[in-house]
Protein backbone atom coordinates (compact mmCIF):
# COMPACT_ATOMS: atom_id res chain seq x y z
CA UNK A 1 0.00 0.00 0.00
CA UNK A 2 2.75 2.43 1.10
CA UNK A 3 4.59 1.66 -2.78
CA UNK A 4 1.04 2.68 -3.94
CA UNK A 5 0.32 5.66 -2.52
CA UNK A 6 4.34 6.87 -2.70
CA UNK A 7 3.36 5.67 -6.88
CA UNK A 8 0.83 8.36 -6.78
CA UNK A 9 2.03 11.17 -4.78
CA UNK A 10 5.16 10.93 -7.47
CA UNK A 11 2.55 10.70 -10.34
CA UNK A 12 1.07 14.28 -8.41
CA UNK A 13 3.82 15.64 -8.01
CA UNK A 14 5.46 15.30 -11.88
CA UNK A 15 2.01 16.86 -13.37
CA UNK A 16 2.06 19.21 -10.95
CA UNK A 17 5.45 19.91 -12.27
CA UNK A 18 4.71 19.55 -15.89
CA UNK A 19 1.27 22.23 -15.51
CA UNK A 20 3.63 24.95 -14.47
CA UNK A 21 6.28 24.52 -16.74
CA UNK A 22 2.96 24.39 -19.55
CA UNK A 23 2.01 27.89 -17.52
CA UNK A 24 5.32 29.17 -17.21
CA UNK A 25 5.94 28.80 -20.85
CA UNK A 26 2.75 29.72 -22.03
CA UNK A 27 3.42 33.21 -20.16
CA UNK A 28 6.77 33.50 -22.17
CA UNK A 29 5.51 33.28 -25.13
CA UNK A 30 2.75 35.27 -24.87
CA UNK A 31 4.72 38.10 -22.93
CA UNK A 32 7.41 37.54 -26.26
CA UNK A 33 4.11 37.97 -28.75
CA UNK A 34 3.45 41.31 -26.89
CA UNK A 35 4.97 43.84 -29.24
CA UNK A 36 8.57 45.82 -27.52
CA UNK A 37 9.81 49.00 -28.02
CA UNK A 38 12.68 50.63 -26.94
CA UNK A 39 11.02 53.68 -24.50
CA UNK A 40 11.85 54.95 -21.46
CA UNK A 41 9.80 56.57 -18.40
CA UNK A 42 9.54 60.20 -17.79
CA UNK A 43 7.50 62.77 -15.19
CA UNK A 44 6.30 66.14 -15.66
CA UNK A 45 4.40 69.44 -13.83
CA UNK A 46 3.15 72.40 -14.95
CA UNK A 47 6.00 74.91 -13.69
CA UNK A 48 5.38 76.70 -10.20
CA UNK A 49 3.08 73.60 -9.20
CA UNK A 50 5.57 70.48 -8.77
CA UNK A 51 4.92 67.33 -7.88
CA UNK A 52 5.80 64.02 -6.52
CA UNK A 53 5.04 60.58 -7.23
CA UNK A 54 5.04 58.47 -3.58
CA UNK A 55 4.26 55.30 -4.88
CA UNK A 56 3.78 53.61 -8.51
CA UNK A 57 4.03 53.65 -11.68
CA UNK A 58 3.12 52.64 -15.17
CA UNK A 59 2.16 48.67 -15.55
CA UNK A 60 3.14 46.93 -18.55
CA UNK A 61 0.95 44.82 -21.15
CA UNK A 62 3.66 42.11 -20.33
CA UNK A 63 2.67 42.72 -16.62
CA UNK A 64 6.05 44.74 -15.93
CA UNK A 65 6.42 47.17 -14.15
CA UNK A 66 7.94 50.77 -14.47
CA UNK A 67 8.07 52.72 -11.14
CA UNK A 68 7.82 56.68 -11.90
CA UNK A 69 9.42 57.66 -8.39
CA UNK A 70 12.31 59.80 -9.44
CA UNK A 71 11.82 63.14 -6.66
CA UNK A 72 10.62 66.25 -6.79
CA UNK A 73 9.46 67.19 -10.37
CA UNK A 74 9.46 70.48 -10.99
CA UNK A 75 8.02 71.52 -14.45
CA UNK A 76 10.78 73.78 -15.29
CA UNK A 77 10.79 72.91 -18.57
CA UNK A 78 7.07 73.60 -19.71
CA UNK A 79 4.06 71.62 -19.10
CA UNK A 80 4.34 68.18 -21.07
CA UNK A 81 8.08 68.36 -22.04
CA UNK A 82 10.02 64.74 -20.98
CA UNK A 83 12.44 64.07 -18.40
CA UNK A 84 15.07 61.92 -18.39
CA UNK A 85 13.71 58.08 -16.89
CA UNK A 86 15.70 55.02 -15.58
CA UNK A 87 13.74 52.45 -17.66
CA UNK A 88 16.01 52.79 -20.94
CA UNK A 89 16.00 49.79 -23.18
CA UNK A 90 13.30 47.37 -25.56
CA UNK A 91 9.99 46.42 -23.39
CA UNK A 92 6.36 46.13 -23.88
CA UNK A 93 3.85 49.58 -23.80
CA UNK A 94 2.03 50.00 -20.33
CA UNK A 95 -1.63 49.97 -20.52
CA UNK A 96 -2.18 50.92 -16.90
CA UNK A 97 -1.43 53.56 -14.49
CA UNK A 98 -1.04 52.81 -10.54
CA UNK A 99 0.77 55.82 -9.15
CA UNK A 100 -0.07 58.16 -5.75
CA UNK A 101 1.33 61.29 -6.19
CA UNK A 102 1.29 64.45 -3.94
CA UNK A 103 0.62 67.69 -5.60
CA UNK A 104 2.82 70.52 -3.69
CA UNK A 105 0.76 73.44 -4.01
CA UNK A 106 -1.88 71.77 -2.76
CA UNK A 107 -0.36 69.96 0.17
CA UNK A 108 -2.39 67.58 -1.23
CA UNK A 109 -2.31 63.46 -2.12
CA UNK A 110 -3.72 61.91 -5.30
CA UNK A 111 -4.29 58.16 -5.96
CA UNK A 112 -4.44 57.67 -10.24
CA UNK A 113 -5.51 54.05 -10.93
CA UNK A 114 -6.87 53.42 -14.44
CA UNK A 115 -6.21 51.97 -18.20
CA UNK A 116 -3.85 53.67 -20.30
CA UNK A 117 -5.29 54.14 -24.05
CA UNK A 118 -2.68 50.87 -25.23
CA UNK A 119 -3.69 50.41 -28.67
CA UNK A 120 -3.19 54.18 -29.30
CA UNK A 121 -0.03 54.32 -27.62
CA UNK A 122 0.91 51.30 -29.85
CA UNK A 123 -0.35 52.90 -33.13
CA UNK A 124 1.73 56.21 -31.85
CA UNK A 125 4.67 54.26 -31.33
CA UNK A 126 3.99 52.59 -34.66
CA UNK A 127 4.51 56.37 -36.38
CA UNK A 128 7.82 56.78 -38.16
CA UNK A 129 9.74 59.99 -37.27
CA UNK A 130 12.58 62.04 -38.76
CA UNK A 131 15.34 64.28 -37.26
CA UNK A 132 17.69 66.02 -39.73
CA UNK A 133 21.58 64.66 -38.90
CA UNK A 134 24.67 66.85 -38.37
CA UNK A 135 25.19 67.07 -42.16
CA UNK A 136 21.38 68.41 -42.80
CA UNK A 137 20.14 65.27 -43.98
CA UNK A 138 17.12 63.51 -42.64
CA UNK A 139 17.71 60.21 -40.58
CA UNK A 140 15.18 57.76 -39.69
CA UNK A 141 13.67 57.95 -36.00
CA UNK A 142 11.31 56.43 -33.37
CA UNK A 143 8.81 57.71 -30.41
CA UNK A 144 11.09 56.85 -26.96
CA UNK A 145 9.25 57.71 -24.00
CA UNK A 146 5.97 57.78 -22.46
CA UNK A 147 5.81 60.88 -20.06
CA UNK A 148 3.40 60.98 -17.02
CA UNK A 149 2.16 65.22 -16.28
CA UNK A 150 0.76 65.68 -12.66
CA UNK A 151 -1.36 69.09 -12.34
CA UNK A 152 -3.05 70.08 -9.66
CA UNK A 153 -6.54 68.81 -9.10
CA UNK A 154 -5.67 65.36 -9.79
CA UNK A 155 -5.55 65.84 -13.74
CA UNK A 156 -3.20 63.38 -15.18
CA UNK A 157 -1.79 63.67 -18.57
CA UNK A 158 0.42 60.94 -20.54
CA UNK A 159 1.90 61.72 -23.78
CA UNK A 160 4.10 59.44 -25.87
CA UNK A 161 7.01 61.32 -27.13
CA UNK A 162 10.39 61.35 -29.74
CA UNK A 163 12.31 64.05 -31.51
CA UNK A 164 10.45 66.69 -32.35
CA UNK A 165 7.13 65.29 -31.31
CA UNK A 166 4.87 64.81 -28.44
CA UNK A 167 0.87 63.42 -28.71
CA UNK A 168 -1.57 63.20 -26.05
CA UNK A 169 -2.39 59.86 -25.28
CA UNK A 170 -4.57 60.65 -22.64
CA UNK A 171 -6.42 62.61 -19.41
CA UNK A 172 -7.11 60.81 -16.38
CA UNK A 173 -8.24 61.94 -13.08
CA UNK A 174 -7.10 61.15 -9.77
CA UNK A 175 -8.62 61.02 -6.90
CA UNK A 176 -7.97 62.70 -3.40
CA UNK A 177 -6.38 60.15 -0.88
CA UNK A 178 -4.87 59.66 2.71
CA UNK A 179 -1.63 58.08 3.22
CA UNK A 180 -2.46 56.19 6.68
CA UNK A 181 -0.59 57.35 9.89
CA UNK A 182 0.84 53.49 10.07
CA UNK A 183 2.22 53.56 6.59
CA UNK A 184 4.05 56.75 7.22
CA UNK A 185 5.57 55.65 10.51
CA UNK A 186 7.38 52.55 8.89
CA UNK A 187 8.83 55.18 6.37
CA UNK A 188 12.99 55.58 7.03
CA UNK A 189 14.09 59.32 6.97
CA UNK A 190 14.58 60.07 2.92
CA UNK A 191 11.20 58.54 2.43
CA UNK A 192 9.32 59.97 5.25
CA UNK A 193 10.15 63.85 4.16
CA UNK A 194 7.39 63.97 1.48
CA UNK A 195 4.99 63.93 4.63
CA UNK A 196 6.62 66.82 6.34
CA UNK A 197 5.23 70.33 6.26
CA UNK A 198 8.40 71.68 6.49
CA UNK A 199 10.02 69.58 3.63
CA UNK A 200 6.40 71.15 1.03
CA UNK A 201 7.38 75.06 2.64
CA UNK A 202 10.98 73.86 1.38
CA UNK A 203 9.91 73.25 -2.28
CA UNK A 204 7.23 75.79 -2.86
CA UNK A 205 10.02 78.37 -1.47
CA UNK A 206 12.60 76.89 -3.43
CA UNK A 207 14.36 79.23 -6.24
CA UNK A 208 15.93 75.86 -7.81
CA UNK A 209 12.48 74.10 -8.50
CA UNK A 210 9.83 77.04 -8.85
CA UNK A 211 12.25 80.18 -9.80
CA UNK A 212 11.52 83.51 -7.82
CA UNK A 213 9.47 85.46 -10.80
CA UNK A 214 7.01 82.35 -11.05
CA UNK A 215 6.99 82.46 -6.92
CA UNK A 216 6.15 86.06 -6.97
CA UNK A 217 3.72 85.75 -9.91
CA UNK A 218 1.72 83.17 -8.04
CA UNK A 219 2.34 84.96 -4.99
CA UNK A 220 -1.82 85.50 -3.16
CA UNK A 221 -3.13 83.80 -6.49
CA UNK A 222 -5.51 81.26 -5.92
CA UNK A 223 -4.56 77.51 -7.82
CA UNK A 224 -6.10 77.71 -10.99
CA UNK A 225 -8.22 74.44 -11.40
CA UNK A 226 -9.14 73.88 -14.64
CA UNK A 227 -6.02 75.49 -16.50
CA UNK A 228 -4.64 72.39 -17.40
CA UNK A 229 -8.18 70.80 -19.30
CA UNK A 230 -8.36 74.42 -21.09
CA UNK A 231 -5.35 73.85 -22.42
CA UNK A 232 -6.93 70.76 -24.64
CA UNK A 233 -9.37 72.74 -26.80
CA UNK A 234 -8.14 72.09 -30.29
CA UNK A 235 -9.10 74.77 -32.75
CA UNK A 236 -9.36 74.33 -37.03
CA UNK A 237 -5.95 76.58 -37.60
CA UNK A 238 -2.97 76.38 -39.93
CA UNK A 239 0.79 77.94 -39.93
CA UNK A 240 1.73 80.24 -43.09
CA UNK A 241 5.05 81.85 -43.83
CA UNK A 242 5.76 84.30 -45.79
CA UNK A 243 9.46 84.57 -47.13
CA UNK A 244 10.67 87.72 -48.46
CA UNK A 245 12.82 88.53 -51.86
CA UNK A 246 12.43 84.77 -52.96
CA UNK A 247 13.70 83.20 -49.71
CA UNK A 248 12.93 79.34 -49.21
CA UNK A 249 11.00 78.20 -46.11
CA UNK A 250 13.32 75.25 -44.59
CA UNK A 251 11.71 73.34 -41.46
CA UNK A 252 9.41 74.67 -38.37
CA UNK A 253 7.97 73.29 -34.99
CA UNK A 254 5.19 73.96 -33.06
CA UNK A 255 4.85 73.33 -29.10
CA UNK A 256 1.46 73.50 -27.84
CA UNK A 257 0.16 74.66 -24.29
CA UNK A 258 -1.75 71.01 -24.10
CA UNK A 259 1.90 69.46 -24.26
CA UNK A 260 1.96 68.25 -27.51
CA UNK A 261 4.36 69.07 -30.45
CA UNK A 262 4.97 68.57 -33.95
CA UNK A 263 7.55 69.18 -35.77
CA UNK A 264 8.04 69.66 -40.17
CA UNK A 265 10.85 69.73 -42.62
CA UNK A 266 10.77 71.38 -45.90
CA UNK A 267 11.62 68.15 -47.96
CA UNK A 268 8.18 66.86 -46.59
CA UNK A 269 4.71 67.99 -48.77
CA UNK A 270 6.29 71.68 -49.18
CA UNK A 271 3.83 73.65 -51.47
CA UNK A 272 3.88 77.15 -52.52
CA UNK A 273 0.56 79.15 -53.69
CA UNK A 274 0.74 82.13 -56.27
CA UNK A 275 1.48 84.67 -53.94
CA UNK A 276 4.47 83.32 -52.19
CA UNK A 277 3.27 81.81 -49.54
CA UNK A 278 4.66 78.80 -48.22
CA UNK A 279 3.09 76.26 -46.18
CA UNK A 280 2.99 71.92 -46.04
CA UNK A 281 0.50 69.56 -46.82
CA UNK A 282 0.63 67.43 -43.48
CA UNK A 283 -0.86 71.02 -41.78
CA UNK A 284 -4.65 71.32 -43.61
CA UNK A 285 -7.58 72.76 -41.93
CA UNK A 286 -9.06 69.43 -41.33
CA UNK A 287 -6.76 69.24 -38.94
CA UNK A 288 -7.08 70.55 -35.09
CA UNK A 289 -4.45 71.88 -33.19
CA UNK A 290 -4.01 73.10 -29.80
CA UNK A 291 -3.39 76.85 -29.64
CA UNK A 292 0.74 76.82 -29.77
CA UNK A 293 2.93 78.29 -27.12
CA UNK A 294 5.97 78.83 -29.40
CA UNK A 295 7.44 77.97 -32.51
CA UNK A 296 10.54 77.68 -34.57
CA UNK A 297 11.43 77.78 -37.85
CA UNK A 298 14.21 78.84 -40.34
CA UNK A 299 14.50 79.53 -44.08
CA UNK A 300 17.15 80.20 -46.81
CA UNK A 301 17.66 83.83 -48.32
CA UNK A 302 18.16 84.33 -51.70
CA UNK A 303 21.74 84.20 -51.21
CA UNK A 304 21.83 80.87 -49.37
CA UNK A 305 22.42 82.30 -45.91
CA UNK A 306 20.32 80.60 -43.35
CA UNK A 307 17.93 82.15 -40.92
CA UNK A 308 15.94 81.18 -37.60
CA UNK A 309 13.12 82.28 -35.77
CA UNK A 310 12.04 81.78 -32.64
CA UNK A 311 8.25 83.14 -30.78
CA UNK A 312 7.09 82.10 -27.26
CA UNK A 313 3.67 83.01 -27.40
CA UNK A 314 2.39 85.18 -24.16
CA UNK A 315 -0.37 83.19 -23.19
CA UNK A 316 -3.26 85.67 -22.18
CA UNK A 317 -2.77 87.88 -25.49
CA UNK A 318 -2.97 84.45 -28.01
CA UNK A 319 -5.84 82.62 -25.87
CA UNK A 320 -7.58 85.82 -26.07
CA UNK A 321 -6.42 86.47 -29.95
CA UNK A 322 -8.00 83.04 -30.99
CA UNK A 323 -11.55 83.33 -28.60
CA UNK A 324 -12.08 86.61 -30.24
CA UNK A 325 -11.52 85.02 -34.06
CA UNK A 326 -13.62 82.03 -33.12
CA UNK A 327 -16.46 83.68 -31.12
CA UNK A 328 -18.61 80.57 -29.94
CA UNK A 329 -17.77 78.29 -33.38
CA UNK A 330 -14.90 76.62 -32.93
CA UNK A 331 -15.39 75.30 -36.61
CA UNK A 332 -14.06 78.74 -37.41
CA UNK A 333 -10.96 78.56 -39.46
CA UNK A 334 -7.93 80.31 -38.80
CA UNK A 335 -4.60 81.04 -40.30
CA UNK A 336 -1.69 82.14 -37.97
CA UNK A 337 0.74 83.87 -40.99
CA UNK A 338 4.46 84.51 -40.19
CA UNK A 339 6.07 87.35 -42.45
CA UNK A 340 9.63 87.55 -42.29
CA UNK A 341 11.03 91.28 -43.14
CA UNK A 342 12.85 91.93 -46.38
CA UNK A 343 16.58 92.52 -44.34
CA UNK A 344 15.60 88.59 -42.62
CA UNK A 345 15.97 90.79 -39.11
CA UNK A 346 12.28 90.77 -38.11
CA UNK A 347 9.02 89.04 -38.52
CA UNK A 348 5.29 89.40 -37.61
CA UNK A 349 3.00 87.11 -36.49
CA UNK A 350 -0.81 88.00 -37.79
CA UNK A 351 -3.80 85.36 -37.21
CA UNK A 352 -6.94 85.85 -39.20
CA UNK A 353 -10.54 84.20 -39.56
CA UNK A 354 -12.14 82.87 -42.55
CA UNK A 355 -14.56 86.03 -42.22
CA UNK A 356 -11.33 88.43 -42.75
CA UNK A 357 -11.06 89.62 -39.17
CA UNK A 358 -7.02 89.76 -38.66
CA UNK A 359 -5.42 90.12 -34.95
CA UNK A 360 -1.67 91.14 -34.62
CA UNK A 361 0.49 89.35 -32.36
CA UNK A 362 2.55 92.01 -29.73
CA UNK A 363 5.80 90.84 -30.56
CA UNK A 364 7.99 91.31 -27.45
CA UNK A 365 11.82 92.48 -27.34
CA UNK A 366 12.77 90.15 -25.03
CA UNK A 367 15.31 87.63 -26.37
CA UNK A 368 12.86 84.94 -24.03
CA UNK A 369 9.81 85.87 -26.44
CA UNK A 370 11.36 86.61 -29.94
CA UNK A 371 14.39 85.89 -31.73
CA UNK A 372 16.05 85.94 -34.97
CA UNK A 373 19.40 84.02 -35.93
CA UNK A 374 21.19 83.94 -38.89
Amino acid sequence: MQYKKYTQQLFLLMLLSAQQASCKQQIKEKTMAIEQFKWEESTNAPLGYPAEVYQGGLELASGGFVGLFHGTIPGDNGWGSPGSGMSSGAKTLPNKLDVKYLSYAENQFYYANCPIDYDKLVRVFKEPLQRRGAMGNLLADHFDQVNVGFAPGGVVVVWASGPGHRVEIGRYQAEKTVIPESEINRLDGAAHLIFEETEVERVMHSNSIIPLAVQAANKNKPIPFGLWDSYRKKYHWRPIFQIQQEGKMRDFSFTYFNGERNKYFYENNIQSTKNSELFYQEVQDSITFAIPSSIGFSWFAKDSRKYSGYFRFNEQEIFQAFHKLCASDTTTHIEMLIRTNIPNSYATVLLRNSQGKEIALIQHDDEEFFQIKR
